[in-house]
């Protein structure tokens, strides 16, 4: 794996240690002004902006987390990144207990990586 490559693995990895240490500065640094989450479920498709998402984040509690980011492609100041992951959360009173696939957009802007937009799906249980 490039540096550049690594950098952005290590940032994902940042953002999941972020997301569990409920540390919103962590988090606001990660994400763009213009970021995105759109959310593909059965029950349909979520879009969340920033500040959606940065208010709702540290409301989840997580029982397990855990992130691999399988692959990390360059196209000079855009990097995609692909992560699977497990999750067992509460969230919104809901318990979910999922695989997922996540693709990250992240882009570089006076050299500091911010992630632009994050699609995230389920997959069936291994």
């Amino acid at each position: 794996m490039s540096g550049e490559a690594a950098a952005i693995s290590a940032l994902e990895a940042r953002w999941t240690a972020a997301l569990i240490a409920r540390d919103q500065t962590t988090l606001e640094t990660l994400l763009a002004l213009e970021f995105q989450l759109v959310g593909i479920r059965s029950t349909g498709v979520t879009a969340v902006n920033r500040a959606q998402w940065l208010a709702t984040a540290p409301t989840i509690t997580f029982n397990d987390f855990t992130t691999d980011t399988t692959s990390v492609q360059l196209f000079g100041d855009t990097a995609l990144a692909t992560v699977e992951g497990w999750w067992d959360i509460v969230f919104d009173g809901h318990a979910i207990r999922e695989n997922f696939y996540v693709t990250d957009v992240w882009i570089r802007r006076d050299a500091i990586w911010r992630v632009v937009r994050r699609h995230s799906s389920p997959h069936p249980m291994k």
